[in-house]
């Protein structure tokens, strides 16, 4: 997750040691409160880390899910991936709260 297109003030958190393309739907979420950013998949917590600063979400650029940083070459890409009931919140939800929207 990072602030612009440049990958400046961010962090990323890797999902090991396999992908998410076991063919079924998952329910992930991001969340990051000040420099702290942690990743839930189905409502448990696998991965966390921090950045130099804290988020400016109102810059120029567009905010994008399913996007990886540009390449050497300057190329962004899109993750193969869909998405369904995407959420954004104006506070970081905590751990019981990821985990209550991750259950059916």
């Amino acid at each position: 997750m990072y602030q612009d297109r440049a990958g400046t003030n961010g962090n990323s958190v890797s999902l090991s040691p396999s992908p998410l393309n076991s063919g079924t739907w998952h329910h992930v979420a991001y969340t990051r409160s000040g420099t702290s950013l942690k990743m839930f998949v189905d409502g448990v917590q696998i991965g966390s880390g921090t950045s130099a600063a804290t988020t400016n979400l109102t810059g120029a650029s567009s905010f994008r899910i399913g996007r990886s940083l540009p390449s050497c070459l300057s190329n962004f890409y899109s993750i193969p991936a869909s998405f369904d009931d995407v959420r954004t919140y104006s506070r970081a939800l905590g751990a019981c709260d990821v985990a209550a929207l991750a259950t059916p």
